[in-house]
């Protein structure tokens, strides 16, 4: 990946060592959390001058590129693990202990 995400940076003590965007102090998360929020790419430029359309393109790319496939259960799912479960003697795991055997 050397090269490829030439925008993206990691340093220990910036943003808790978390991936960035061009040694700035926005975090490819920000990023993503940015362009959910402002689908018009006009209005997300106006508010964030400082980044580019590269930023952009190279976020999403990173976080493709380092995203797990893991399946987070929502309440519908839990509920109907629940009901499956039922009379088998065995308890669920909160959505907390869920998450945190996911690493979330």
């Amino acid at each position: 990946m050397v090269g490829l995400f030439d925008r993206i940076t990691v340093e220990p003590g910036k943003c808790g060592g978390k991936p960035c965007i061009r040694g700035m102090r926005i975090t490819v998360r920000r990023v993503l959390e940015i362009l959910a929020t402002y689908p018009d790419r006009t209005a997300l430029f106006a508010a964030y001058p400082y980044l580019e359309p590269e930023d952009l393109q190279q976020a999403l790319g990173y976080a493709a590129a380092t995203f797990s496939d893991v399946r987070v259960p929502n309440a519908t799912t839990v509920k109907a693990m629940r009901a499956a479960d039922e009379g088998k003697g065995k308890r669920l795991k909160s959505a907390g202990a869920l998450f945190k055997d996911v690493g979330i």
